[in-house]
This record gives C-alpha cells, structure tokens and sequence, in this order.
C-alpha cells in the first residue's frame, strides 16, 4: 500500500519534531557564539597547535614562512596560506594575531552554518515554504551546535575557514542561472578551501564531476581557466620559498598511518550516534521517495550534496593519521547536517508514515543535543589560573635561552620565538625525515633554558625517545605551576 494513501497526520505531527529541534538547537548555537565571544577575549592557549598556527601568521611573508632550511628553529608551516592571510588582515584591528584568528574562526562558522541552511532552502523548491524555511533554520542552527563544530569554530585553526568554504562553493555552482563564470567562481572558492586546507578536496570534486558530467565543455573551461591560476600561485610560491612551499605541504603532513589511534578517535565519535543515525535515515528514507528533496527527481544542488557527503566519507579514513584529531570529521558532519535538513522537508512534506518519519528524526536529534551543555568553554576556563600563566610567560620572557613549551602561546606571549613544535618534529624523526640531533645536543649542552609541558610525564607522543632521554637528564625538577602546566628545570639553576 502506497504511504502517500494513508491519512495525513496533521499538521501538530508535521511541525512537532521540526519546531522541537529548533527550540533545543537555537540556544546551543546562542551558546557556540557565547564560547567564541569568551575565546576570543582569553589571552591565553586553549588548545595545542594554537600557538603554532600564531607563530605561522607571524612569519607568514618573512624568509622562514616554508622555507627549506631545517635548522634551529624550526617551524613547520602545516598548511597553505589563505587562512594565515585572514588573520593577518583581522590583526590589523584586533589586539593580537590569537584574538584575530579565532575572530577569523569563528565568522567562518557563521558563515558555514548560514550556507548550509541556505543549502537546504535551495534544495527543497518542492516543499511549503514554511517548511522549508524551519528545516533551513534549523540546519544552520544545528551545524554550529555539533560539539565537533563549535570546538573548533573558536580556536586560531585553519578548519573552520576551509570548511565553510566548499558548502559555499556548492551553493554558488548549483543555484542561479548557470554559466561559464559561476563555475568559475564555485571552482575558485573551491580551489580557496583547497589553499585553506589541502585535503579539502571534496566540494571542488562534487562540483567537477557533476558539471562535467552535463556541461562537459564549459565545466572543462572553467576548470582549466582555474586550474591554470592556482598552478601559476603554486609555482610563485615555490619560487619564493626555494622550493619548501610543496615540501611543507605534502612532505611534512605524510604522517604515519595508526590503526589503534583511528579505532580510538572512531570510539570517541560514538558520543555523536544519534545525529550520525539520524543522517543516515533521512537519507535512507528519502533518496527513493519522490517530492524533490534527495529523492529521484531531485535538484542539482541536491545531488550535489549527496555527492559532496559521499566524498566527505572518506575523511573517515583520515583519523588514522597520525596526530589526526576529531576536527576531520567536520565538513562530513556538515555534509550530514545538509542531508538531514533536505530529508526532512522531503519527509514532513509528505503522507502517513514519512511524516511519523521525519518528526521521529528530528525529535531524536533533538533530544540527543539537549543532553549537550549549552555553555561549554566556561568551565574550561574557571581551571584555568592567568596569574601563574602570566609568570610563566615572564619566566620566559627573562630567559636568556630558547625555552621548549608545549603550550607555545606563552612563548609568543613574552615576545620569543617557538624554536620547534615538539609533536611535529618528533614525527618527521621517527619517519627520518627530519634530523632532531642537533635539537638533542642543543638540550645536552644546556641551549634551552627550561621546559613547559601539560603533564608531569614528559614521555607522551610528542617527544621521540632520544629527545626524551635528553630532557630528562637536563631537567630533572619538575613543579606543577597550573592544572595543566608543568615545570621541568634543570638540577642546578643558573
């Protein structure tokens, strides 16, 4: 019996689940902003690698921006620049380089919310309008309220920038009057989010594969016209940096490959089940239902984003990267969110048991964001002590060496420079490609001053065993200043 012959459930179960998500999901995105607004105002680090990517934006222009040369110090530029020249623009007004990138960070989480409800209002000409607009509302607001999302649309990190990028490039290149210049433009943007972050390849794919599949010529065109331009960048910069620009980007980022951290970082997500399930079955549900949406008479833009989604699955295999974080994972959950949204106008939009559907997800999503704090940096920071943070940056300050620190947002603070990034380091000298025994001798002869960790145990990932032992022996007083901020001095102090 077909679904659409049954009686209708009525308007109260239609709308039910959809204003019930939009109730819960609008004051956890009040609160996402709420944590960058309070990010944004913290001197200090709030996760590792902020102070790397501070120290990138710093030298970005100057000779040591992806330079050849290994020796001490030794910075390594992990990604392309786009996001480091947004900042350096925003610091011409905000108080620091920090404060401007997590500025940059967190306009580019609204903007990716905001395109994302876009995406599913456009992509849905066949619901109401009412519904459409709830379900586009309610995308946007969810996207910035996935706790994978808003953690890292705070922090001075290049994702947020390159993800809100390839959703923007896919609106560009599926809505309007198609033509050989708005190709031109998807295809810049995507080629943006790809000089944002390397690996950010899906959007410009999504958009290639499905134009030239029905615009060959114009799709190639446009392609090339693209092409050509980021090539002619690429070779400028490798000319500028004596070849280091490709060997920073590809080299340095061939991590190995851990089969026990992926099983781990894919354990950690379980705690996003709910929505994960949710996507799938707005999807399931809808892709063989007709109405417009992700069924078979849908919208270019709605194919365009099952095909964005289905690249973006491959992100998955990314977590066993060695030093890869849950972060990867964001422009999937963003492909999902858009997934969901189309499905639900598709669902609610529809007869008898899709809407029963459609309601079920969205209540589900729901329920499972509730459970979710709506403030969640507050309690980060009332841990934290800025006072003894302050001395710490003075200790460095006075030093009369390089100081090694895990959190290197203290180094910058005292006006030194990071001589290297432990955890990067370590895994270019374990892969062989980097030499660390100049930076072990430089510790066995007293070159480094002291040391500043975030455990008391100074034998995690982030050091290789021969500069583990060289620390150990030259800074064997340890002294916990902060609830994450350990000490290590050496026996006898200058």
């Amino acid at each position: 019996m077909d679904d659409r012959a049954t009686p209708d459930h009525g308007s109260a179960m239609r709308w039910f689940g959809l204003l019930l998500l939009l109730g819960i999901a609008a004051p956890h995105a009040a609160g996402a902003l709420f944590d960058a607004v309070q990010a944004i105002r913290f001197p200090y680090e709030i996760a590792y690698g902020e102070g790397v990517v501070w120290e990138q934006a710093a030298l970005l222009g100057g000779p040591r921006a992806y330079s050849a040369d290994v020796g001490l110090p030794f910075v390594v530029f992990h990604y392309p620049p786009v996001y480091h020249l947004l900042v350096r623009a925003v610091g011409t007004l905000a108080p620091d380089l920090l404060a401007a990138g997590r500025i940059v960070s967190a306009f580019a989480m609204v903007v990716f919310a905001g395109t994302i409800g876009a995406i599913v209002w456009a992509a849905t000409p066949g619901g109401t309008r009412e519904l459409r607009l709830g379900a586009a509302i309610a995308a946007g607001l969810l996207a910035m309220a996935v706790p994978n999302i808003r953690a890292v649309g705070l922090l001075m990190r290049v994702d947020m920038v390159a993800n809100a990028l390839g959703p923007l490039a896919l609106l560009v290149a599926f809505t309007g009057r198609p033509g050989l210049w708005r190709t031109v433009g998807a295809l810049t943007l995507a080629t943006l989010a790809v000089f944002t972050k390397q690996t950010e390849l899906a959007a410009g794919l999504s958009i290639f594969g499905i134009l030239a599949w029905s615009r060959s010529r114009e799709t190639v065109m446009a392609a090339a016209l693209v092409g050509a331009a980021g090539a002619g960048v690429v070779a400028i910069l490798q000319q500028t940096t004596g070849g280091g620009f490709m060997t920073h980007l590809i080299t340095y980022n061939l991590n190995r490959y851990d089969w026990a951290g992926w099983a781990s970082r894919m354990l950690g997500e379980t705690t996003n089940l709910p929505l994960a399930l949710a996507i799938l079955g707005a999807g399931l549900m809808s892709i063989g239902r007709r109405g417009g949406g992700l069924g078979p008479d849908r919208t270019p833009l709605a194919r365009a984003v099952l095909v964005y989604f289905a690249v973006s699955l491959l992100t998955i295999a990314g977590l066993g990267k060695s030093g890869a974080s849950f972060n990867y994972l964001n422009g999937l959950y963003g492909a999902g969110v858009m997934v969901l949204g189309i499905g639900l106008v598709q669902l609610l939009s529809g007869r008898g048991r899709e809407v029963a559907v459609g309601t079920g997800l969205a209540a589900i999503v729901a329920g499972w964001l509730a459970l979710q704090p709506v403030a969640r940096l507050r309690q980060f920071l009332d841990t934290q002590d800025p006072v003894q943070q302050a001395l710490l940056v003075q200790a460095i300050a006075d030093a009369d060496r390089p100081v090694l620190s895990d959190d290197m947002v203290l180094t910058i603070r005292a006006g030194k420079h990071v001589l290297v990034e432990s955890a990067i380091v370590t895994e270019l000298a374990v892969t062989g490609r980097w030499d660390e025994r100049p930076l072990i001798e430089l510790i066995r002869e007293g070159g480094v001053a002291f040391v500043i960790s975030e455990g008391r145990d100074l034998g995690d990932a982030r050091r290789s065993p021969g500069v583990l032992a060289a620390l150990n022996t030259a800074f064997p007083r340890v002294t916990q200043v902060t609830g994450r901020h350990w000490l290590h001095r050496p026996a006898i102090d200058p």
